[in-house]
């Protein structure tokens, strides 16, 4: 409980309204405090100065863990959930607290791949792909030249240093891959482009437990039912059931690299977001 003569836990709060029992007689009528000898009035003064004292050090409490600076424990996991930055196990609070505030990585396509590939990573096994648009896009030759591009195709640009001609080039870059051809209406500025795989699966994962009435006379056919979610003795290899706790859905998912792009982003680059069901 906070005392009269404790610091407050909000730095540049100032002084608490109530630091002593006299800050609370102040606020009684002159009436009631004419009585120099009355144990009811001074038994409640104490009762509201304890009770105010109490306010006073729990609301200063939920200040200090809605802030991450001063945050603790689940509090400090949720301003980190909040940014994006989830707490590793075993992870101790000012280690945590010091990653939370750690400098965003520089604006790279490499630190785009790996952080879109980071929150991909707990639902698919395939990867993001990450290509600029004024250098990946569909240029036209010739002939003449020593690159090459086709409709609907990957580019041949042996200077883009793609990851399928590292046998070629004695090295690539992991996911740079347009995965066809690309036209855009202009090339003014830097605009990058990811291709992420089709998530829409994701919102089929989830284990649901169905209740109903079963059709029909007893033995039951399991399929009256409906769908829903059986378990088993691990007998039959062909029913086996899962469960699923992954809180994650297709949109939250999408919302999720949206808001980690934006945070890697520089001001005034622009960015695309597209699905490929060939990833």
């Amino acid at each position: 409980m906070a005392g009269p003569d404790q610091p407050p836990l909000t730095p540049g709060a100032g002084i608490r309204p109530v630091r002593s029992r006299e800050d609370v007689l102040k606020q009684f009528s002159p009436e009631v405090l004419a009585e120099e000898n009355a144990p009811v009035r001074d038994a409640i003064a104490d009762a509201l100065t304890g009770l105010l004292f109490a306010c006073e050090s729990w609301a200063e409490y939920a200040c200090a863990q809605a802030d991450v600076l001063r945050s603790t424990k689940g509090y400090l996991d949720a301003g980190g959930d909040d940014r994006e930055i989830h707490r590793a196990s075993g992870e101790e609070d000012e280690e945590y607290r010091e990653r939370i505030f750690e400098d965003p990585p520089t604006v790279t396509l490499k630190a785009v791949r790996d952080e879109v590939n980071a929150l991909l990573a707990p639902h698919t096994a395939s990867q993001c792909q990450v290509f600029e648009a004024a250098l990946d896009r569909w240029f036209l030759t010739d002939g003449d030249q020593g690159w090459h591009s086709f409709p609907d195709h990957t580019p041949d640009y042996p200077d883009r240093l793609y990851e399928r001609d590292a046998p070629l080039n004695g090295g690539g870059i992991p996911n740079s891959d347009p995965g066809g051809t690309w036209v855009f209406d202009d090339c003014h500025g830097r605009h990058f482009v990811v291709r992420i795989p089709d998530l829409s699966g994701l919102n089929d994962l989830p284990t649901f437990l169905m209740t109903g009435e079963a059709e029909g006379s007893p033995p039951y056919a399991l399929e009256t039912f409906g769908f829903g979610f059986f378990p088993g003795d691990g007998s039959d290899p062909v029913i086996a059931a899962y469960m699923q706790n992954d809180s994650q859905t297709t949109a939250t998912l999408y919302a999720a690299i949206c808001r980690k792009i934006d945070q890697l982003a520089g001001q005034s680059m622009r960015w695309s977001l597209w699905t490929d069901t060939r990833l």
